[in-house]
């Protein structure tokens, strides 16, 4: 490719002094600036709720109908980032940390900051500072905000399969939905936050309501109405409900039958050897025929979360042999 020596020249020459350098970066820089922001802005138009453009921009019919277009051609290349923490529950949590002290609890109990004692309507997760926030169901974004206590918080509406209720995500740093947005499971919606200003010099969040340091205060309210939606505690739905097993032998057809209670009801797994080897169970009652007198271990676990599994009942077939 030929190069017109006078613009090589030109440029040497912008180069070669400390103001044209100065003013070359500034060129540069400006247009890398205006093409993150034209990237930005598509993004923006490309993930925000149809709805809520054409509202909050007053765009005309066609002007709409051109946004719808181009929302339903490119929607899949804007996808939030999803992931899915299963801990073995109903529902999965809403982020990578665990379970913090402060717990749901209906009865008063004081608050660290505030002084006063009143139910604890939440449980909070202790995680990285400003690490991804989740939601556990598809849903819609019911409400977001800043206000005193809570901070920066998001509420989503939910009805899974006619369940209704509403998840709340308190003392945020960032929320990365837009309002009345529709949210699948395991998508980004917020960063952890809720960290006080201590000291000078020390990073902190702007907004983090009532809180002695970072953490997710994080709600579930049963209800299709949030002004009437009953608060629950969040661990009946993300933790896993404990298997348990009762069982009965027969030495006539040399059976036994596992009665089995607990898990997600999506199936189970059984072992009669103490959990050496698992045959997939037809049922919360298995029966397994066929079996030689003995001792047998017996156990059960979910078969769609295998870490939660029963205790081992020790099961006899038979006579105890005579010593």
């Amino acid at each position: 490719m030929a190069v017109n020596p006078l613009l090589v020249k030109a440029a040497v020459q912008v180069l070669s002094s400390k103001e044209g350098r100065k003013t070359a970066m500034t060129c540069v820089l400006t247009v890398i600036a205006i093409l993150l922001l034209i990237i930005c802005l598509f993004a923006y138009i490309l993930s925000a709720p149809f709805e809520y453009l054409s509202d909050k921009f007053q765009l005309s019919g066609q002007e709409q109908e051109t946004l719808q277009n181009a929302q339903i051609q490119y929607k899949d290349y804007i996808k939030p980032e999803n992931k899915i923490v299963d801990r073995g529950g109903y529902y999965p949590y809403p982020n990578d940390g665990t379970t913090g002290s402060r717990g749901f609890s209906a009865a008063p109990v004081k608050h660290p900051v505030l002084g006063i004692s009143r139910p604890h309507w939440g449980q909070d997760f202790n995680s990285e500072w400003h690490s991804n926030i989740y939601t556990i169901a598809d849903g819609q974004v019911y409400d977001l905000g800043i206000n005193e206590e809570a901070g920066m918080y998001i509420t989503i509406y939910h009805n899974v399969n006619g369940k209704k209720f509403f998840t709340r995500y308190i003392h945020l740093s960032a929320i990365h939905a837009l309002p009345d947005s529709t949210v699948k499971q395991g998508d980004v919606i917020a960063s952890e936050g809720g960290e006080p200003k201590k000291e000078e010099g020390k990073p902190y969040d702007y907004y983090p309501g009532t809180s002695t340091g970072h953490h997710l205060h994080f709600e579930v309210r049963e209800g299709g109405t949030y002004s009437s939606a009953v608060p629950v505690d969040p661990k009946l739905y993300i933790d896993p409900i404990p298997v348990k097993i009762s069982c009965t032998a027969s030495a006539a057809d040399g059976s036994i039958t596992i009665k089995i209670t607990g898990g997600r009801d999506r199936g189970y797994e059984v072992s009669i050897d103490g959990g050496v080897s698992w045959t997939a169970a037809c049922s919360s009652t298995h029966t397994i025929s066929g079996l030689n007198a003995g001792t047998y271990r017996v156990s059960a676990r979910d078969a769609s979360y295998p870490g939660n599994k029963s205790g081992i009942a020790e099961i006899r077939i038979g006579r105890e042999p005579q010593k």
